[in-house]
């Protein structure tokens, strides 16, 4: 866990929303989140690897009796409800009974979006970070893909903390970029351990429609990390172990971008204990797991 992993400071019933506390004690509170209406570049399929993840890796989390009525929450859905009623479809193949609320801080679209509602267990509303830390009750999981990039990178932390405070004991916060078909993707996964939003890892996905390099994946990481790839960073020397599996692979023989991707990600595996090659899931994922390399 990173030593400046926020606190969560729990909810009182009738108080408000959660607030998190940094480890230096600095309270952030709603005030200091502003909402910005997202690009509306929404497509079919464009976040499906994040309903992969979900699909396969947290069934459990989907299907846990305990948290009753907790939704799962898509905060920025866009310009078409379309990714979040894909995302529905695949949390109801898992958990039929679970709940899917999307958000947009937009009103014409979130108005738009309200034909696609199906009663209680599949809503669009109108809000953005605050309305969901208002909500009641807290969320099985927070996915918040292709919004931050429009905010500075130093307001990702706030949000992370902000909407941590919003989900449930266990629960998940997925927050990410993805390009604009949803060819490549990464994600931090974050859950709510207790008094903590713990940084559990970053997930990237390619389905190699743009080739494949590690470098690929650069463009595309959640706000915060896109502009750390420097001299010296975790982030770049990860980039650079990996390239030079990858080059070792490629001069190997002539390779697919698939098996590129599945043979230098099994040599990356071999010289690091904290990658996940999330064969489970297909090829073109992986999991790098934050919390044992010491990363973000």
């Amino acid at each position: 866990m990173d030593p400046a992993s926020p606190r969560t400071v729990a909810r009182a019933p009738g108080v408000g929303p959660p607030v998190l506390e940094g480890a230096a004690g600095n309270m952030v509170s709603e005030s200091a989140v502003r909402d910005r209406a997202a690009r509306a570049r929404t497509r079919p399929g464009r976040l499906a690897a994040c309903d992969r993840w979900l699909e396969v890796r947290e069934a459990d989390l989907l299907r846990e009796p305990r948290h009753g009525a907790s939704p799962v929450v898509d905060v920025g859905f866009g310009g078409s409800p379309v990714t979040t009623v894909e995302l529905a479809a695949r949390v109801w193949a898992i958990a039929p009974g679970c709940g899917v609320v999307g958000y947009e801080v937009d009103s014409a679209r979130a108005e738009a979006a309200v034909g696609a509602s199906r009663g209680t267990a599949l809503r669009f509303l109108r809000g953005g970070f605050q309305e969901v830390v208002r909500a009641d009750p807290l969320a099985r999981v927070i996915r918040v893909m292709n919004v931050l990039r429009s905010y500075p990178a130093s307001e990702s932390a706030p949000v992370h903390r902000l909407l941590g405070g919003a989900l449930v004991e266990g629960g998940l916060l997925m927050e990410g970029t993805s390009d604009t078909d949803g060819h490549v993707l990464t994600a931090w996964l974050k859950r709510r351990r207790g008094d903590s939003l713990d940084t559990e890892g970053l997930l990237v996905f390619t389905d190699f429609a743009r080739g494949f390099g590690p470098w690929l994946f650069r463009d595309f990481l959640p706000k915060d990390s896109r502009r750390a790839v420097v001299d010296g960073s975790w982030l770049r020397a990860w980039f650079e172990q990996w390239e030079r599996c990858w080059s070792e692979v490629r001069v190997s023989g002539t390779r697919s971008a698939a098996e590129l991707f599945r043979l230098s990600l099994t040599g990356l595996s071999s010289e690091r204990g904290d990658i996940d090659p999330c064969s489970d899931l297909g090829n073109g994922f992986a999991l790098w797991r934050c919390a044992s390399s010491g990363g973000h």
